[in-house]
């Protein structure tokens, strides 16, 4: 199980850097039919087959959670504060070109 999370929270990873949160939903999907699979395969018993299944779905998620947060970091303007707090306020001007 352990395999599986990982590899689900670096594919959520990905999913984060590329996609929309609209990609998450068949992703999500997808691992739930995957996990399923594999845990039916293996002999598994129902209560360990639901908890594998959660667990896959909320590190897809927290990896999805950690790519976005990544890229929107990468666009976001940075701003030093004390330089904005020091310099001092615009003129504004009228139309007809006077200060206020």
């Amino acid at each position: 199980m352990t395999i599986a999370i990982t590899i689900s929270v670096l594919t959520g990873i990905a999913i984060g850097f590329r996609f929309k949160i609209y990609m998450v939903v068949p992703a999500v999907l997808a691992a739930a039919i995957s996990t399923v699979a594999v845990s039916v395969a293996q002999g598994d018993q129902f209560w360990s087959i639901v908890a594998a299944l959660t667990l896959t779905a909320i590190a897809l998620q927290v990896g999805y959670l950690c790519g976005s947060f990544a890229v929107s970091m990468k666009e976001a303007p940075v701003t030093d504060v004390v330089q904005a707090a020091a310099s001092p306020a615009p003129a504004y001007r009228s139309r007809n070109g006077l200060s206020a």
